[in-house]
């Protein structure tokens, strides 16, 4: 993966499967450029000084490399799981904004705690300053407010979640290319230094498009024009995942696209091929 165009390996943060930053320091172990961050870590299960040590103590091993991708939770059964109470969207996002407040407070040094020789910090001063790049992905106002207004990097999920499952209801390029315009607005002064991402949920590449086109759809009850259009599919030639992902830059704005393990192969010589484009 080094060294052929990949820039970033991102690990998820879900109940039943590997816990998040254990993985990330193994994998900077075994690189020397190579990012590693969360795509996301659920704010509501962790406490925001805790997280922030966390976070710092990652950034440190990994000589700098951390992105911190940070959610307000959507999984409905988890939180039944945890016994957490499941709120509406807008005090989820409130409460992680509080928590990223806290947090950089912390990486800060402006949260300290009685010591022996003195106060001491409440988290160690992460390797990237003032801390490592957010990323606070979401869909709905409430998130990409707070992410245009906190976070270095806006992830879209183009999903609406119902606690249990998601459908592709901001899926398609013109919903992508208004949520886009909107974290702009909202972001001000700061929308030139925003970083804007996508997780890609379909990859498949080297059939005919149409053809791939008509077998996605078919399997995720979706139109085939949503499938075609959509940055969350890349489907066709490698020539024509190329031409998509550059139009898809130019129209939105959205350069940074993560894809699941099981699309790396096929995705590989399109990396190779808009690497340091």
């Amino acid at each position: 993966m080094e060294g052929d165009g990949w820039s970033t390996l991102v690990v998820p943060d879900h109940l039943g499967s590997a816990s998040s930053f254990a993985p990330l320091l193994i994998a900077a172990e075994a690189t020397h450029s190579l990012r590693v961050g969360t795509l996301v870590i659920n704010n509501d299960f962790f406490h925001p000084l805790r997280l922030a040590q966390e976070a710092a103590t990652v950034d440190v091993l990994s000589d700098g490399r951390l992105e911190l991708g940070l959610g307000s939770g959507w999984a409905r059964p988890e939180y039944d799981v945890l016994e957490l109470s499941y709120d509406r969207p807008r005090e989820r996002a409130a409460r992680l904004g509080d928590a990223v407040r806290t947090m950089k407070r912390a990486w800060s040094g402006e949260i300290t705690l009685p010591g022996r020789a003195g106060p001491v910090t409440a988290a160690p001063a992460p390797a990237q300053r003032p801390h490592p790049p957010l990323l606070i992905g979401g869909h709905g106002d409430s998130i990409l407010t707070l992410a245009a207004t906190e976070a270095n990097i806006v992830g879209f999920t183009g999903l609406t979640w119902t606690g249990s499952a998601a459908a592709p209801t901001g899926a398609s390029l013109e919903a992508l290319t208004e949520r886009a315009s909107f974290v702009r607005a909202k972001a001000g002064h700061r929308a030139d230094e925003l970083e804007l991402n996508v997780l890609v949920q379909a990859v498949s590449i080297g059939r005919p498009l149409e053809e791939q086109v008509e077998e996605i759809a078919a399997q995720g009850g979706l139109s085939a024009e949503l499938v075609r259009n959509s940055p969350l599919a890349l489907v066709g030639s490698q020539g024509e995942v190329v031409s998509k992902l550059q139009a898809i830059r130019e129209q939105t704005g959205i350069s940074y696209f993560v894809v699941f393990d099981s699309a790396l192969e096929d995705m590989e010589p399109v990396v190779a091929e808009l690497a340091g484009t």
